[in-house]
């Protein structure tokens, strides 16, 4: 399948930008909302979102079924336009992981992304040996995504170095918040893993330490603020993107006001792109906590 890094060759960046980690749109009756969900794609990309992350933890991806798992790739390639497709396959056994790595590329994903294992908390070697075999197993470019607030288990600097000598795992997801240890990881890895932030207050910060974008929940909603963070970012102008994060900062609070995906389904239901429905164990917000919602000025 795949071969090792090779120093000469050079890793293309899988976008630059924004890249929406797509909600799964659920109906009253907590079935998948097929329409919300292809008007939220179409929502994304008439916004010129660069890429669209499917089945990734604001989906709700621990309670989709296989049969809904093809479903929702296969409507998001369908509408992509443009926008590239990213399928989250991390699961917290590797051979699960492989198994819908393999039927994400089936499909036609163009790349995947894969988090850490959650809740059995594997010591380093564990996840570079789970990493690999997934690269091994596919030819797509790979996301590999850290949030340990999430799953328990930190990736750290040394083992992102070990990968980033795989061919196809390409980029880093961070969403720890710890600068000291995107920094190690920018320094040791260079270009040879391109980073993202996974966080929406961390944008400006992490593009001005080499990030090609962010992997955003609020730009499910409001994809033209997190545009112009980004886009500013890439021309290098931080004074216009800090403006422009310190402005959402408000929506960005709010939209993590509870578990995510459970504020910025109640932000899309007022804006009329989908119903704010949840699958359990999430729960809705109340009607009191919606009222303290933040939007955006112009919005």
């Amino acid at each position: 399948m795949t071969s090792e890094y090779n120093v000469n060759m050079i890793k293309i960046p899988i976008y630059k930008g924004v890249g929406t980690a797509l909600v799964t749109p659920f109906k009253k009756d907590k079935t998948i909302d097929l329409d919300g969900f292809i008007r939220l794609i179409n929502f994304q990309t008439d916004n010129d979102i660069d890429a669209l992350i499917v089945l990734g933890t604001t989906s709700e991806s621990p309670t989709i079924s296989d049969e809904e798992f093809n479903m929702l790739v296969k409507t998001a390639i369908k509408h992509k336009k443009h926008a590239k497709i990213i399928v989250g396959i991390g699961k917290n056994d590797t051979m699960s992981s492989i198994r819908l790595a393999k039927k994400a590329q089936k499909l036609g994903a163009d790349a995947l992304m894969a988090v850490t294992p959650y809740y059995n908390k594997p010591p380093q070697q564990g996840l570079i040996t789970h990493f690999k075999a997934i690269a091994k197993a596919v030819k797509l470019p790979i996301m590999l995504y850290n949030v340990p607030s999430r799953t328990g288990v930190h990736l750290d600097a040394k083992s992102c170095l070990e990968l980033s000598k795989i061919k196809n795992i390409i980029a880093l997801k961070e969403a720890g918040g710890d600068f000291s240890h995107i920094l190690k990881v920018r320094a040791l890895c260079g270009e040879n893993l391109h980073l993202y932030s996974g966080n929406d207050d961390n944008v400006t910060a992490m593009m001005s330490l080499g990030a090609f974008g962010v992997v955003s929940v609020v730009a499910n909603a409001f994809p033209q603020q997190v545009r112009l963070i980004t886009e500013s970012a890439l021309r290098e102008d931080y004074i216009t993107s800090t403006k422009a994060q310190c402005e959402l900062l408000p929506v960005i609070e709010s939209a993590f006001s509870m578990t995510n995906p459970i504020p910025i389904k109640a932000m899309l239901s007022k804006i009329g792109i989908c119903e704010e429905w949840v699958r359990l164990p999430l729960a809705t917000m109340s009607k009191i906590k919606k009222k303290k919602l933040k939007y955006p000025i112009n919005n």
